[in-house]
């Protein structure tokens, strides 16, 4: 286990961000795989994202996706999520209310 105070988040379309803690992460590590063509801008240690604890991980995806996601853009996505989660739970009771 290594004291990882690094941690840059890579997209496949090239995109990254890069996460500086000043807490040490204490992740697992292992050699990266050279054999991975995908790996060749990455260093020599690797952490695989199931070691990350999930509120962590969660909060490192959200980060990057809002550095690239217009504000415009996650004010409509954020109204359709609540007008879907809406729609879900009326069903969900017209489902309950006729089964009785």
């Amino acid at each position: 286990m290594a004291n990882v105070t690094q941690i840059t988040v890579r997209t496949e379309e090239g995109a990254s961000k890069t996460f500086h803690g000043r807490a040490a992460w204490k992740l697992p590590t292992r050699p990266t795989k050279t054999t991975d063509s995908r790996a060749k801008n990455f260093g020599d240690i690797s952490v695989e994202l199931d070691a990350i604890p999930p509120d962590r991980l969660h909060g490192l995806v959200e980060t990057v996706i809002m550095t690239h996601l217009p504000k415009a853009v996650l004010r409509v996505l954020r109204a359709a999520e609540e007008s879907e989660r809406q729609w879900i739970e009326d069903w969900a009771n017209a489902v309950e209310g006729g089964a009785a």
